[in-house]
């Protein structure tokens, strides 16, 4: 049986424009919130991606999206599910109604080389890398 080598670095694994960084759900206890403990994570989160040349990725609610667009994500897109169903029953309706998770919200910060502001003009991930 042959030995397996181990990647010495993360340039080992992946090409470097594969490389982002996925930064987890997080949430505050409601007694804990507005003391600056949501954007005191986020700090350490987008520090790492700064220092490691990431873009980043994540998913958030209604309620966190105007936070993390604060430390410069952006929305690419809201995932929500499509529940509708024509001649629903009212049972139908209500389970629909009562069952149905919120939306979430694809967000993408890029990686600070990219010399791209919060709110200024950048290239969607799925464009880098593409000749026009």
């Amino acid at each position: 049986m042959k030995k397996r080598e181990c990647a010495k670095s993360r340039n080992d694994l992946l090409p470097a424009a594969d490389l982002v960084l996925a930064l987890n759900w997080m949430a505050v206890d409601p007694a804990h919130r507005n003391r600056g403990v949501g954007s005191l994570l986020m700090h350490v989160g987008i520090t790492r991606a700064d220092g490691l040349d990431l873009e980043c990725w994540m998913e958030a609610s209604a309620m966190g999206k105007p936070l993390y667009e604060k430390f410069g994500f952006q929305s690419l897109l809201k995932i929500a599910f499509d529940n509708e169903k024509s001649e629903a029953s009212d049972e139908w309706r209500k389970c629909a109604h009562e069952l149905t998770p919120p939306p979430i919200f694809a967000m993408w910060r890029p990686k600070k080389s990219s010399g791209v502001g919060p709110q200024g003009d950048f290239q969607l991930p799925w464009s880098l890398g593409t000749k026009p």
